[in-house]
């Protein structure tokens, strides 16, 4: 994290500021504006592979998702998939709950969805019993 000042009329404050992602969000608009897809696709990788390497799964498939990398996309929903097995809950719940078209980038993401779907499912019969 870096911390920027800003100016203001009463005193100096400064404002918190993830730079590397602020500066790759702009690389991603830039390229996607000048029909870039690979650098798209690029950039999207480099930010999913530090989110994973910070064991931050949900973030990595985001940034997996954006890209639209198959391979990477499944090996991530392998990973989340695995994380259920472990511990009986889904970590990444709310980027499951609101994938919509994204989840047939990878079939097992499909599976992975759809499976957590059918979980949501099951609570609601249980809680209305």
């Amino acid at each position: 994290m870096f911390y920027l000042p800003i100016k203001s009329d009463d005193r100096n404050t400064y404002c918190e500021v993830g730079f590397e992602k602020f500066i790759f969000n702009k690389v991603i608009a830039m390229a996607s504006e000048r029909g870039m897809v690979g650098v798209v696709s690029s950039a999207c990788k480099v930010m999913g592979m530090r989110a994973l390497k910070s064991d931050r799964i949900g973030t990595a498939m985001g940034w997996a998702l954006r890209s639209q990398d198959v391979q990477f996309t499944t090996f991530l929903a392998d990973q989340l998939l695995g994380a259920y097995c472990k511990s009986g809950e889904f970590t990444s719940s709310d980027l499951l709950d609101h994938l919509g078209q994204s989840m047939v980038v990878s079939d097992r993401l499909t599976f992975l969805a759809k499976y957590r779907e059918f979980h949501k499912l099951c609570e609601q019969v249980r809680d209305t019993s």
